[in-house]
């Protein structure tokens, strides 16, 4: 991808990494909200709050569960997710749709949103059915007995269901009854997600893992010049 003529076309100045809660050596493209105006790239721009390190996307916030910066990636999970003990329905409504598709990046396409999705997902939807669901596994019962939050969000009998990426779903395949209440991403490889027979708590652990992002296309946008793939 980088050609060895590939110069740098934008020089960035020095700046000490900085670190919240698990998140260490945060640097550029990443800055934290308070760090200097010169650090980083406002496009990347993170949160510590609780000692808990946000990323925002589309007005919602993620938790960064890890930065790698030699394959340019960054994993993150729904808050809802990780923050709320017993009731386990993300917050986000968040699809692949919501991002660019990786490989028909234009030399226009980045701005507002710099990230591309990587591929080994799946997508996870929420119903909430007006009848309890029989003999169709795909739909996983999500409890919502637990907390206030969880009954209201949920008035009927909630379910996951899972949509390995590249074979969606059609109309006839959802219960009648049922409707969709949130979705959400999480990294799943189509073999395993093809499988089927998960529990909840496997499909909340996975929520949690999280799905990774890459900035990568930026980087050599900086690198080589506006247009690069």
């Amino acid at each position: 991808l980088f050609q060895p003529n590939c110069i740098a076309k934008q020089q960035h100045q020095p700046c000490p990494p900085s670190s919240c809660g698990i998140i260490g050596n945060i640097s550029f493209p990443f800055r934290l909200k308070d760090d200097p105006s010169h650090c980083g790239d406002t496009r990347y721009q993170l949160d510590c709050v609780n000692n808990a390190t946000l990323l925002t996307l589309f007005s919602g916030k993620y938790h960064v569960q890890d930065i790698d910066y030699k394959r340019y990636k960054i994993k993150v999970s729904d808050a809802g997710a990780v923050e709320d003990s017993n009731c386990f329905i993300p917050r986000n409504f968040l699809w692949d749709g919501n991002f660019r598709p990786t490989g028909l990046v234009g030399p226009d396409d980045f701005g507002s949103q710099p990230f591309v999705l990587d591929l080994d997902f799946t997508r996870i939807g929420y119903f909430n059915c007006a009848n309890p669901v029989t003999g169709d596994p795909r739909y996983v019962k999500v409890d919502t007995t637990h907390t206030s939050r969880c009954a209201t969000q949920g008035q009927g009998h909630v379910y996951a269901l899972l949509e390995p990426s590249y074979l969606e779903y059609r109309v006839k395949d959802i219960t009648v009854g049922c409707d969709l209440m949130v979705a959400t991403l999480a990294n799943w490889s189509l073999s395993e997600a093809e499988k089927g027979n998960f529990t909840y708590d496997e499909i909340h652990k996975r929520i949690i893992e999280g799905f990774q992002l890459s900035w990568l296309p930026v980087i050599c946008e900086n690198r080589c010049g506006k247009g690069t793939k």
